[in-house]
């Protein structure tokens, strides 16, 4: 029971959703333009959150059905911290 307390931690601490406007903008950061050039439809609402980042359900325009990730801006800091946290609970625990 102690290891699912410490595990539900980390999920309970999955930072605060960002805004759809930040994921369009990095989108069209990646693509060099706007989303609509690229998809024909683009679910404002996440399908999943983590640590790092969250991911986005989409359509491209020839069909494809695609998973679009975007990881927070301070993602690899998050997941560093979440890597020390389970290496503190091995070694205390294992």
């Amino acid at each position: 029971e102690i290891y699912l307390q410490f595990l539900r931690q980390l999920q309970d601490q999955v930072p605060m959703v960002l805004p759809f406007s930040h994921a369009v903008a990095e989108i069209e950061a990646v693509l060099g333009g706007p989303v609509d050039d690229t998809f024909v439809e683009l679910d404002p609402h996440p399908i999943g959150c983590a640590t790092i980042g969250q991911v986005y359900r989409g359509k491209l325009k020839d069909g494809q059905e695609v998973a679009i990730k975007i990881q927070y801006p301070n993602g690899e800091e998050r997941f560093r911290q979440d890597l020390n946290l389970l290496l503190t609970f091995c070694r205390i625990f294992m």
